[in-house]
């Protein structure tokens, strides 16, 4: 119970980004040498893509490799939390704005698309339509 306690605070600390408390991190003491400064810079990194991911962002080099028209999928079956559906998809969790239009499927094929400031989720079955999405 009290690692997952502690898994917990880690993941909300690096959501928030702060440290982890003391208690909740491993000594490694100095054996690490070299893998420290690589371990170091892979921490920065992932504390970097996590704030944009928290904040609502997609970089660039990631959009054009998994995300617009080109980059299509099915979500099949949405996670429901809190009443709200919501989908993972390149390495990021979406909450979907509202219902969905009268003849949408889930079964239906996608693609998250970058609108006037915001994502949306499209589909070629149903063009002009679009659904906002949120990134969490």
């Amino acid at each position: 119970m009290k690692l997952i306690r502690y898994g917990l605070a880690a993941a909300l600390a690096l959501a928030v980004g702060i440290t982890v408390p003391a208690f909740a991190q491993h000594d490694h003491g100095d054996d690490r040498g070299k893998d420290k400064d690589r371990h170091e810079r892979r921490e920065v990194r992932d504390r970097h893509e996590e704030h944009e991911r928290h904040y609502g962002r997609i970089s660039d080099d990631h959009w054009h490799s998994h995300f617009g028209r080109e980059h299509r999928f099915v979500i099949a079956r949405p996670v429901i939390v809190e009443g709200r559906p919501r989908f993972q998809y390149g390495g990021y969790w979406f909450v979907i704005g509202r219902p969905l239009p009268p003849g949408w499927r889930y079964s239906d094929e996608v693609y998250v698309d970058y609108i006037d400031g915001g994502y949306y989720m499209c589909s070629p079955v149903h063009p002009g339509v679009h659904i906002s999405i949120n990134i969490l």
